[in-house]
């Protein structure tokens, strides 16, 4: 089993919101590392991005940073094999801390719900 755990208040993902929506032009630079490592969870920006409230829309990017990540690992042929021969499991969850609770990804459905 692999899992990919993302919570709330990260203040990478809220680096990303900020490089993302223009807030952060020094992070969008060639030589920033930090950037190029957040521009990564770009796909997810781009699915929340419509997203008006700032605030709804930086938590959103929470979750979309777990199944950018799950994505991204079934890129490696050797984890898709292994998934796919069922050798080997992926599960997205989310935490949000300052409630308590913990939330799963649901592929099948595309959202996440309270375990």
């Amino acid at each position: 089993h692999v899992i990919v755990m993302g919570h709330s208040s990260c203040g990478g993902v809220k680096g990303c919101h900020d490089m993302c929506s223009g807030a952060a032009p020094e992070l969008e630079k060639k030589s920033s590392f930090v950037g190029r490592w957040m521009d990564i969870l770009r796909p997810g920006y781009e699915r929340v991005k419509d997203i008006k409230d700032p605030i709804e829309r930086t938590a959103a990017l929470e979750k979309e940073a777990v199944v950018v990540s799950l994505e991204n690992l079934m890129k490696f042929p050797f984890v898709a094999s292994e998934v796919k021969e069922g050798r080997l499991s992926l599960h997205g969850l989310w935490h949000d801390i300052g409630e308590g609770t913990l939330e799963h990804y649901l592929p099948e459905k595309g959202t996440f719900e309270k375990v």
